[in-house]
């Protein structure tokens, strides 16, 4: 049977009514006495017109002096003709519509609201119920639950997607993903991100980040192999329909026309891929019964006792049978073995939003699609966006955010000590953080000691309890050796998904163990490609292009070692971690990079070198045409070339995808357990990390700011350097420790000098750092490409 357009479901007994109670066994229950007339308009069609006519009847069986006059009337038409009529003083006693007609039907005075302490409000989701208040006051029940689940085909899908790097993955593998972008069938990714659509005060803060790294992520996916995004949602259904993607966001009301085309049992629903900051929070929308403001008492009175006969688990039940649709009232039993698809959307309502009916939420509906299709074209930033749209409707509105008055929030009387890995214009730039904090919290002191990088584990291990910081900025590769060493403790509890959504979410990643957040980040370094512009326009996309450059005699300075080099590696395929843990286990792609580079060394112009120092030395003395640095090296190189001439860009892709080059990112770590002083540390780690902050560092550090709403306007080449960052990739804390850094250069260097071939150079590194990150692994556990010897190393050489 085809699906309800506007079902009807579970409610409760309201408006100062009762639901029959329970009648001990063995006692005959007596039948009250009731009588009249009821109407109720629906928007429906002939065939679900049965269900209707059943429940219907059902009821009146119970109480044959009662009498339903139902009409189903077309969808499109039900609203309007209700408005008309129920002005008039006519028109139905219950209406079976979207919460969305709530507002509208309320401003005119059209429905009565309901007394909330009558409502069992214990059937429903406090979310579900959300979705019928306005102003205040409850205005319907929720009958139905319709938010976006993931669909999946159960013909090429044994076991669906739980997060979205898994649905990347199984992109690439061929088990691709169909994403209508709308605002509200893209809502789902803002609280997977952290992210919020209004505050405490009703104000639309959809810049404070969670959003703007949504819709990075989506920015990414949408060049990803395998992922389909679209705003035409017939578009994106069909993909899935036809059976070209495995996957696809959409809502119960698509079952029918999905398992049409598919088959029943192919048609399967799971929850929605989880974000870095918790699970996705598709938008809910309800379907709901509301009262005309014009019935009479008696016709309240009789329409509450139909709600109630229509609440009950077994109607509810029979309606969800043969309807197929989400019940909104919590107690139905769905089981996934005869209900998989119903009982899947019933799982994901745990998590759904509901966004408040409040106007300012009518407008971000109607026009956030517009922010998705501006950033996802590449019209306008991220930050840039969401920033004036959430300031233009707040303006409209008379709204003002939560903390929009510039007030800092200061942690209270006390001191922090800081130590810090900074020097020079980082470390001078940290002084000039420190002392503003000061001076707007004159209470609090910051109290800054600055400590070598290779002794710090040291330095806290010998220090007395009384004495160590507070917070530690250092390098993330560090984290695990000093909670290994019990230096550090976890801040989980602590931290709220407001603060944490301010940042990239690789960085907050950095910051994290296991399951516990041990920091907040402060700045990231990250390889990217600079050109002189002076000496050449020529931007080379892909490493094809730029080995064509070379032999042009465009000239190259490269540093090759353990960390500046594996962005080759990833843009020949290279994989970091497979999924046991194992580092760059399918040598391949290494052994492509390697080949490469020895094939490249002798091009004229050409300089590969292990020290990032000296190549970034000649290409500042304006001897070389491209050179492949860091973000760090952006405030040296703008000394020596000036905004002119230097240019930085993505670095080339290469046959395996994009390039994705080595991340860094320093952090504030925490040292106490102490619950004040660990409040009077996030109070400066908060104000630290604001993007006035953040963009100050930028300007005067050259550091890469960590929050994803710092403006690009502001920082020259931000835009470029946020973009490679979103791409990078994690440094491994074995890639740092000095034999494994001494692998490496040995490596690159036995290949360039000849004293190996790559496939002899690869497959010893790759067994050497395996083993230095305690993999029990030997020779005989290598891929066949290495077991091959020699005569491999003839067909690579």
């Amino acid at each position: 049977m085809r699906r309800l357009l506007i079902p009807f479901l579970l409610i409760v007994l309201l408006l100062g009514l009762t639901a029959c109670q329970a009648t001990p066994a063995g006692v005959a229950a007596p039948r009250p006495a009731l009588s009249g007339g009821i109407i109720v308009w629906y928007g429906t069609d002939e065939a679900d017109r049965q269900i209707w006519e059943a429940i219907f009847d059902n009821f009146t069986q119970i109480y044959p002096e009662v009498t339903i006059l139902a009409d189903a009337v077309p969808q499109d038409e039900l609203l309007g003709r209700y408005e008309r009529t129920s002005a008039m003083g006519l028109g139905p006693d219950l209406l079976l519509g979207p919460h969305d007609w709530l507002m509208p039907l309320a401003d005119q005075g059209l429905i009565r609201p309901i007394d909330e302490a009558l409502v069992a409000q214990d059937s429903f989701l406090s979310t579900t119920m959300e979705t019928m208040r306005y102003n205040g006051r409850l205005y319907g029940l929720p009958l139905t639950l319709h938010m976006n689940g993931l669909y999946y085909n159960a013909s090429l899908v044994e076991t669906p997607v739980t997060n979205l790097d898994e649905m990347l993955a199984q992109a690439a593998a061929g088990q691709g993903t169909a994403l209508t972008t709308t605002f509200d069938d893209a809502f789902w990714g803002i609280q997977a991100f952290g992210g919020q659509v209004l505050d405490e005060n009703g104000a639309v803060v959809l810049y404070e980040g969670g959003m703007a790294n949504w819709l990075a992520w989506l920015k990414s996916a949408q060049d990803a192999p395998g992922m389909f995004l679209n705003r035409d949602k017939t578009l994106m259904r069909q993909l899935f329909m036809d059976g070209r993607v495995a996957y696809y966001v959409g809502s119960p009301d698509e079952l029918p026309v999905l398992q049409e085309a598919l088959g029943e049992d192919n048609v399967r629903v799971s929850t929605l891929p989880a974000g870095p900051q918790g699970p996705a929070g598709p938008l809910l929308l309800t379907h709901g019964l509301f009262f005309n403001h014009a019935s009479s008492a008696e016709q309240v009175a009789l329409a509450g006792q139909l709600a109630a006969f229509m609440t009950s688990v077994e109607q509810s039940t029979r309606l969800m049978r043969d309807a197929q649709v989400v019940p909104a009232n919590q107690r139905v039993r769905i089981d996934p073995r005869l209900y998989p698809v119903i009982a899947g959307f019933a799982v994901q309502s745990r998590t759904a939003v509901a966004l408040a009916n409040t106007p300012q939420s009518v407008v971000v509906r109607e026009q956030g699609s517009d922010v998705y299709r501006l950033v996802l074209e590449g019209v306008v930033p991220a930050s840039d966006a969401l920033l004036t749209f959430s300031q233009r409707i707040n303006e409209s509105f008379g709204l003002a955010p939560a903390g929009a008055d510039g007030t800092v929030v200061c942690g209270g009387p006390g001191t922090v000590r800081l130590w810090h890995t900074w020097t020079g214009d980082e470390e001078n730039e940290l002084v000039q953080i420190a002392n503003l904090y000061e001076s707007l919290c004159p209470d609090a002191q910051i109290e800054l000691t600055a400590v070598n990088l290779e002794s710090l584990s040291d330095s806290l291990k010998a220090t007395a309890a009384g004495e160590l910081p507070d917070l530690v900025l250092a390098p993330h590769y560090l984290l695990p050796e000093l909670v290994a060493q019990n230096l550090l403790n976890p801040i989980t509890a602590d931290v709220s998904g407001s603060l944490t959504q301010r940042f990239m979410p690789t960085t907050v990643r950095a910051m994290t163990l296991g399951t516990e957040l041990y920091g907040l980040p402060l700045a990231q370094d990250v390889n990217i490609f600079y050109y002189n512009s002076v000496r050449t326009t020529d931007l080379p996309s892909t490493l094809a292009e730029l080995e064509t450059q070379l032999e042009a005699n465009r000239s190259l300075a490269l540093p090759v070692n353990g960390l500046d080099g594996y962005w080759g590696i990833s843009a020949n395929g290279g994989v970091l971690l497979d999924d046991q843990g194992r580092i760059l286990w399918d040598p391949q792609p290494l052994i492509d990079w390697l080949a490469g580079l020895r094939q490249v060394q002798d091009y004229q112009g050409v300089v590969l070198n292990t020290s990032r120092d000296l190549t970034g030395a000649l290409f500042s003395s304006g001897s070389s045409d491209y050179f492949v640095g860091r973000s760090g090296d952006l405030p040296v190189l703008l000394s020596h070339l000036g905004s002119d001439a230097l240019r930085v860009s993505i670095l080339p892709a290469g046959p395996g995808g994009d390039a994705r080059p080595l991340l860094f990112v320093d952090g504030f770590m925490f040292t106490g357990g102490d619950k004040a002083q660990v409040g009077l540390a996030l109070a400066f780690v908060d104000f630290a990390t604001m993007d006035e902050r953040q963009a100050e560092l930028a300007l005067f550090a050259g550091v890469l700011p960590v929050h994803v709403n710092v403006t690009t306007q502001t920082v020259p080449y931000l835009e470029t350097l946020l973009k490679q960052a979103q791409s990078g990739v994690l440094v491994l804390p074995v890639f740092m420790q000095p034999d494994v850094l001494a692998l490496a250069t040995d490596m690159y260097q036995d290949v360039l000098t000849g004293r190996a071939t790559p496939i002899e150079a690869a497959c010893s590194y790759i067994l050497a750092v395996n083993q230095a990150n305690g993999l029990d692994v030997t020779e005989a556990d290598l891929a066949a490409v290495c077991q091959a010897g020699a005569a491999g190393a003839g067909d690579n050489g």
